[in-house]
């Protein structure tokens, strides 16, 4: 949480950013490069559209590469 908040500000604990910013999170997993990105990204934004949208688009990642075997 503590690395999310760094790098999206303290916009992520305004009441219509706060339960979305926490969905977010959860699908970034606990990559850190993936936080970092995506934190990065929606820094200081406070339109809550932009956070639905990300929240969507990492909703639709299957985390699978094409051509590349599971072991």
């Amino acid at each position: 949480m503590s690395l999310f908040l760094h790098n999206t500000g303290n916009v992520i604990k305004q009441p219509p950013i706060e339960k979305i910013a926490m969905e977010v999170l959860r699908e970034c997993g606990a990559l850190p490069i993936a936080i970092t990105t995506i934190g990065a990204a929606l820094r200081n934004n406070d339109d809550a559209g932009v956070w639905e949208d990300t929240l969507r688009a990492l909703k639709k990642c299957t985390g699978e590469t094409e051509g590349v075997e599971k072991k």
